[in-house]
């Protein structure tokens, strides 16, 4: 009798015991955004499930990728439509699920259950805010002469971002890319010259990018904020670095150490609009200066015509240090000097 007793308390306490509960915690559990993380291969059934990469279910069929018939643009990431080919008979095994993982790739179910024609989503970008394209489709009535109607439907991709802390999606637009990062004033007070870009997509994409590297910590509240290892090194352009608009981007997400207070680029015109300088300034708590934009990294300064005079670099207090190059109108090299920390080098 005591040995049923006891057989019965165990299963019904293996039905409410969750799984995940296994000696792990929120704070202890890693997420699937963390550095490093290998995506697992399969179903996940819920929101959580995703965010801590744990799928519950077995994926046995591929995600297959095609090009929306009507699209306009060859290549474009946004024609391409991803869906489940596999049997209605497995497929209602599947309702009401967030996503699912190939092992190497994340795609959000719209409409919370995978079947032969469901549409996946697939994410461009994990983060503190993850960025996809969701598929919708729209039908049209049309009331004919003969008051009969006709039906069109097409398809349009929204771009859109899941918040990692509760799971909400929001369809980015202007307004939304203000809503989403005006916690951060820097951020946001840049974004308000830089908004009405032609490409606007790109701007929405590239701001919660940057938005989502300086705020990974909003996940974990008790987490606290990495020191950048070698950041005196990593603060001038590198060959790496395709362009200065990557360099200064690549620059920026070193806020995120406690001991920088922020970086922004500077620039200056001339009366007819050519740059005369462009760099970076940062604030920071290496010095009691902590309200003081010292010059960093790698500046170019210009003639009036618009030529490249002198490209000097800074340490992270505003003394040349490492290679300055001074060219004539013509463009050619007529100084090269090393300076360390302010002192030239002989």
């Amino acid at each position: 009798m005591k040995s049923k007793i006891l057989l019965l308390l165990f299963f019904l306490l293996s039905i409410y015991i969750p799984f995940s509960s296994s000696g792990q915690t929120d704070s202890t559990r890693a997420l699937i955004i963390d550095k490093n993380t290998v995506y697992k291969r399969g179903v996940y059934k819920t929101f959580e499930e995703f965010k801590y990469n744990s799928p519950s279910l077995l994926l046995h069929y591929p995600v297959k990728q095609f090009r929306n018939k009507k699209g306009k643009v060859p290549n474009d990431p946004r024609e391409f439509i991803y869906t489940i080919n596999m049997p209605e008979d497995s497929a209602y095994k599947l309702r009401r699920v967030f996503g699912v993982c190939d092992g190497k790739d994340i795609f959000l179910a719209h409409n919370q259950g995978l079947f032969s024609s469901t549409k996946l989503a697939k994410m461009e970008f994990v983060g503190r805010y993850c960025i996809f394209n969701a598929y919708k489709l729209l039908t049209t009535f049309n009331a004919g002469f003969d008051n009969t109607a006709n039906v069109s439907s097409r398809h349009r991709n929204e771009l859109s971002v899941l918040n990692m802390i509760n799971g909400s999606i929001t369809v980015l637009n202007r307004y939304a890319t203000e809503d989403l990062i005006k916690s951060d004033k820097r951020l946001f007070d840049r974004y308000q010259t830089e908004r009405f870009n032609i490409n606007r997509e790109e701007i929405f994409k590239e701001y919660i990018k940057e938005y989502s590297l300086n705020h990974r910590s909003d996940l974990d509240p008790k987490a606290k904020p990495k020191r950048i290892e070698n950041l005196e090194t990593l603060i001038y352009k590198e060959e790496s670095d395709k362009d200065y608009m990557y360099y200064f981007k690549r620059v920026r997400t070193y806020q995120i150490d406690p001991r920088i207070i922020s970086i922004s680029k500077e620039r200056g015109k001339y009366g007819n609009k050519q740059n005369k300088y462009i760099g970076l300034v940062c604030k920071h708590k290496f010095t009691k200066a902590d309200d003081y934009n010292f010059k960093i990294g790698t500046w170019r300064y210009f003639y009036k015509s618009g030529q490249l005079k002198e490209v000097i670099n800074y340490d992270l207090y505003g003394k040349k240090h490492g290679l300055y190059i001074k060219y004539d109108e013509n463009g050619e090299v007529v100084e090269k000097l090393n300076y360390v920390h302010g002192k030239k080098q002989t």
